[in-house]
């Protein structure tokens, strides 16, 4: 059904959810998990039921426009049209689904599964947990400076690189999520660092301080202003890994 707007809309959704309840996580391991903070767990769950009732009512628009659909698909395709190949209403809905898998973290030395194992299997489970450990948990860290860097990033090439204010006649887009993309990323980060990195710490901190109070009409305005921002930016820059 190539020109249905509700099953497009469904498709985007996939995506953009997703997108947005691993706002907040970590990457882990691989096939889409994300490691979740104990401290937005709240957020999570808040974000996961918005999510799903924007992903329902997408299904339930789509059902509603499924039967015009088909009929539109019938005439579209004429004599190539298969109606075998078109299942019912109800049947088509039970195929959407919204899930959330939440899987626990083993801390501490003796996980319970460790009780039916044998002295040398769980050594053979330390090892393997060592060495998963040694791979994924520095990506943690990497991943909290990823999300640092693209807002700051769009921040200097969008608003502060002087080249911009050449053409005074030129009227600037740019809007106030520059700046609050930068902030809301520090927010974030300081919940995601799990690993307590004292330069991931200390960034966030001296980009709390420098953005505070600052609009784009200011930086629109007031060159002296850009400057101490790409100076101080600059500043930031070194602290972080390249």
């Amino acid at each position: 059904m190539p020109h249905s707007k509700e099953l497009k809309k469904i498709e985007t959704l996939s995506n953009t959810l997703r997108t947005r309840n691993m706002a907040r996580c970590l990457p882990w391991i691989g096939n889409g998990m994300g490691l979740l903070p104990t401290t937005e767990f709240d957020w999570f769950n808040e974000e996961s039921k918005k999510c799903k009732r924007e992903y329902y009512d997408a299904v339930d628009k789509f059902i509603k426009s499924y039967d015009e659909a088909c009929e539109q698909a019938k005439e579209d395709l004429g004599d190539l049209f298969d109606p075998s190949l078109y299942d019912t209403a109800e049947y088509v809905r039970s195929k959407f689904t919204y899930q959330v898998n939440r899987l626990g973290i083993e801390d501490g030395n003796q996980p319970a599964f460790y009780k039916t194992l044998t002295e040398a299997q769980i050594e053979t489970c330390r090892a393997d947990i060592q060495k998963q450990n040694d791979i994924y948990v520095p990506a943690l860290t990497e991943a909290c400076w990823d999300k640092i860097r693209a807002p700051l990033a769009k921040l200097q090439m969008d608003a502060l690189h002087e080249h911009l204010y050449v053409d005074t006649q030129k009227k600037l887009k740019f809007q106030q999520t520059k700046v609050t993309n930068v902030t809301k990323a520090v927010e974030a980060v300081r919940s995601l660092n799990v690993m307590n990195d004292a330069d991931i710490n200390k960034v966030c901190d001296m980009l709390d301080v420098l953005l505070t109070g600052i609009t784009v009409e200011a930086i629109k305005e007031d060159y002296m202003l850009r400057d101490h921002l790409r100076n101080s930016i600059t500043q930031i820059e070194a602290i972080m890994p390249q």
